[in-house]
């Protein structure tokens, strides 16, 4: 996580652009909550994969960090046969006009037991970005 800080700070002060001090505390508030709040009964193996414990038919969620004013989104892929997509929601964290961040939020429930992996891609339109997740979803 500090290497995330170190990132944003560099990049913003090097643009000398006045920092905003809600999307300040909104990006530190949300950068802690997805290191420690990632989804239920995550476990993280590496900072890209993690496994996810759950139940056939029982709801899980994974949430992901979004900068929507730089137009990258979250793309997924996953095994429909596996999971439903329940509810694909955006969390706006930050009360800045000029700025649209926050919590892209995913609800899955999984429909049978096994072994399976939900892969997160970041692109922006067609062009992927080399940013993306996996988890590792194990049903009981």
């Amino acid at each position: 996580m500090a290497k995330r800080f170190s990132i944003f700070f560099n990049s913003y002060l090097c643009s000398r652009e006045k920092l905003d001090p809600s999307f300040l505390f909104g990006y530190i508030l949300n950068a802690i909550f997805n290191d420690l709040f990632a989804g239920e009964n995550v476990q993280a193996t590496d900072q890209n994969q993690k496994s996810i414990h759950t139940k056939v038919n029982h709801p899980f969620t994974v949430r992901l960090w979004e900068d929507r004013t730089t137009a990258h989104r979250w793309h997924l892929e996953f095994d429909p046969s596996a999971f439903s997509l329940i509810d694909d929601d955006f969390q706006r964290t930050t009360m800045a006009a000029t700025v649209d961040a926050g919590n892209r939020i995913f609800e899955f429930k999984a429909l049978k037991p096994g072994t399976y992996s939900l892969n997160f891609m970041k692109r922006m339109g067609v062009v992927a970005n080399e940013a993306h997740r996996v988890f590792q979803i194990i049903v009981e």
